[in-house]
């Protein structure tokens, strides 16, 4: 009977092998962001289960920051672009994201906003409508002439979608799945305006899609109101990380951050009153431990260090290839993790949790605000570390946490930390797109 099993898998898996998949992706390498770690992913997947993978992406690529990825460029087309990025390069250094800080204020915070609600963004958001002509343009000829079955989009920026439902009402067969990194519409996090407009464009426009995909069961609830039906497809490990060789730990005893803040979300107030006890507590030294950032937004951390008086045990190491954080992640002996959680969303999933579990050393994850179930779960399944909350009744419990593994690293020179390995398991790349690949698999 396994046997059997066995085989019909096999000839299911084979079908799926006879198709192709376009994929719609403006942040997609060599483009350094966390949007485009995801996509890189899903296409590293996709070429291993279709037959053809095509992606289209931004003209804009060419001179965003990169990062460096295994992508094949036969697979690429680019759409002509013309937006904020495109002028922007003219007179600014490119950012990764222009939406990943909170310091711009006044008609700067106001133009983010606007940038990416209906109709504006439509207008003159990433991507834009050039983009979105553009694109619908060459996918509609690529999709006609390779005979493509799927379409892949993924949000943000939401042209991405616009271009998949261009190509959706054209071509009916076509089966569209909508990918959400985080929400349009977040009942928290204030980077739209007209909210009740834009619930009612998402409901028009998601109406099209036959599959929602998104990266938590926090953000599956509010996407679920939107018609389709919604599949958790997590920011997950790549077992090729999983079984690479350890790097041998930092001399010193040390944390690190990798990523950007968002102070008006990510708050870490108790963590640092917990750090400095801590340290004072234990005569903690400057040559014995050290507290690592990098990324594009230190002002913010450097904040939090100088409020504190912990600037003798502070690097920041700004901002660094995406393999240089990897490393660094792999070397530490703790690494943090702040998010934030509220009764009407939770699993805010920071894209670099699926980046420490890989590194397999305990995570110290602070949320700001309500209980986050889901992260909590996660936790506990894998032995993944510390979920505590940015409040006064936590800081016992995280220099408690501090102390036992600095104790354990002043005797034992490491730390003595072990994941649920077996569990490991669900939460890797490969594991998680069988479940994606079963649900296409059912329209073949």
């Amino acid at each position: 009977m396994k046997k059997q099993n066995n085989i019909a898998e096999g000839e299911q898996t084979k079908k799926l092998g006879h198709t192709k998949i376009l994929m719609c992706s403006y942040k997609f390498p060599p483009i350094k962001s966390i949007g485009s770690n995801r996509n890189f992913n899903v296409y590293t997947q996709f070429k291993q289960h279709f037959k053809s993978v095509f992606v289209l992406t931004t003209s804009n690529r060419h001179f965003l920051l990169q990062e460096k990825m295994a992508v094949d460029e036969q697979d690429v087309t680019t759409a002509f672009t013309f937006d904020y990025r495109s002028i922007s390069r003219f007179f600014y250094k490119p950012k990764t994201n222009i939406y990943s800080t909170a310091k711009k204020r006044g008609i700067w915070f106001f133009l983010g906003k606007l940038l990416n609600s209906f109709p504006f963004n439509f207008m003159g958001g990433e991507g834009g409508f050039i983009y979105i002509l553009t694109a619908f343009y060459k996918t509609q000829k690529l999709v006609k002439a390779e005979k493509i079955k799927f379409i892949y989009s993924s949000y943000r920026p939401y042209s991405d979608h616009l271009v998949a439902l261009l190509l959706k009402r054209w071509n009916p067969e076509l089966y569209w799945i909508a990918d959400f990194r985080d929400l349009h519409v977040d009942p928290v996090v204030d980077s739209i305006i007209f909210r009740g407009f834009q619930k009612w464009c998402n409901r028009k426009i998601l109406a099209k899609a036959n599959l929602i995909s998104t990266v938590s069961v926090g953000l599956s609830k509010h996407l679920s109101n939107f018609g389709p039906e919604v599949l958790v497809m997590r920011n997950n490990i790549s077992e090729r990380l999983l079984q690479s060789e350890p790097l041998e730990s930092y001399e010193k005893f040390t944390l690190v951050y990798t990523g950007s803040i968002l102070p008006l979300y990510q708050k870490a107030t108790y963590f640092f009153k917990a750090l400095k006890e801590f340290i004072r507590e234990n005569n903690v030294t400057p040559d014995r431990f050290q507290l690592i950032y990098a990324g594009n937004t230190s002002e913010y951390f450097l904040d939090w260090v100088q409020t504190h008086q912990l600037d003798p045990f502070y690097q920041d190491n700004g901002f660094v290839p995406f393999q240089d954080a990897l490393n660094m992640q792999r070397k530490a002996h703790l690494n943090l993790l702040f998010s934030w959680a509220t009764p009407e969303i939770t699993g805010t999933l920071c894209g670099k949790l699926n980046e420490y579990l890989s590194a397999q050393k305990p995570i110290l994850c602070l949320i700001e605000g309500s209980r986050d179930e889901e992260f909590e779960h996660i936790f506990e399944e894998l032995n993944a570390g510390l979920v505590a909350y940015n409040n006064e009744s936590q800081v016992a419990i995280l220099k408690s946490f501090l102390h036992q593994y600095y104790q354990d690293w002043k005797v034992n020179g490491k730390i003595n930390h072990h994941y649920k390995v077996e569990n490991l398991k669900h939460y890797t790349w490969e594991y998680n797109m069988d479940l994606l690949r079963e649900k296409l698999e059912e329209e073949l």
